[in-house]
């Protein structure tokens, strides 16, 4: 990763911290309830605007270098496609410098943890630390999954037009059989959320046991994010296994 300054380190972890006090802490219980009651909170505008922009251009300048085009079925989540572009983690890690901090960040960690209620790890896994990810034609699509670890915080850096499609789905309280996921099952049985999700704002998931896709663009239209993953204490005890996450960043 290319080294900020120490003053410039310190400035972007001094102003990230107080955004988010200032973003959350008059509803932080009601981010609470709405965790607990759904697995999903939308945060609002993530990072203040100078720092925003710089992690746009970060995002797709290194898009545009690193990014790989996919177009693949996943069994381990009932051969949902994945039709997008995806930069990997070690090439975020290594050619940026705001999107690796923001991950590492503290008062983020702080904020995921709060609005969870549980302490927020660094995910132990590093290729789904934090990924970046694009769609862009019309049927793009991340398909119905799950997460390998507990939290999913989400920073869509570009959001697509209203009525473009690419809004996130979610159905929460499903725990995740990879050997038979029935995931078209669990849609029969349950009530899908649809949220609609604005550039610069951001969300919290939680991942593992909540089926989730962003639904195809219905036509060719710009979204761009960065997923950041946090692990829950019991992950960093349990036998975890990443097909998904291999079979996507290979």
């Amino acid at each position: 990763m290319n080294e900020l300054s120490t003053g410039t380190d310190a400035l972007f972890e001094r102003e990230l911290a107080a955004h988010l006090r200032a973003l959350t802490s008059s509803k932080m219980e009601e981010l609470r309830a709405q965790f607990r009651a759904e697995s999903w909170v939308l945060l609002g505008r993530l990072l203040p605007e100078a720092w925003e922009q710089r992690v746009r251009r970060e995002a797709w300048d290194v898009l545009e270098r690193r990014g790989v085009q996919r177009d693949i079925s996943v069994p381990e989540t009932g051969h949902s496609p994945r039709r997008l572009r995806n930069v990997r983690q070690r090439e975020i890690a290594a050619e940026t410098e705001i999107l690796p901090r923001l991950y590492y960040a503290g008062a983020l960690r702080t904020l995921v943890a709060e609005i969870a209620g549980s302490p927020a790890e660094l995910c132990p896994f590093a290729p789904e630390r934090f990924v970046l990810a694009s769609m862009s034609r019309v049927g793009d699509t991340h398909g119905w999954h799950w997460d390998d670890y507990a939290y999913a915080l989400v920073y869509l850096i570009d959001a697509p037009p209203v009525g473009a499609g690419a809004e996130v789905e979610y159905l929460p309280g499903v725990a995740w059989e990879k050997q038979q996921p029935c995931v078209q099952e669990h849609l029969a049985a349950g009530r899908v959320r649809k949220r609609r999700v604005e550039s610069g704002e951001a969300y919290l998931l939680r991942g593992d046991t909540t089926l989730h896709r962003v639904a195809p663009l219905e036509r060719d239209a710009t979204r761009v994010v960065c997923a950041m993953a946090y692990a829950h204490p019991d992950d960093l005890t349990r036998a975890i296994t990443h097909e998904t996450t291999e079979a996507f960043y290979r």
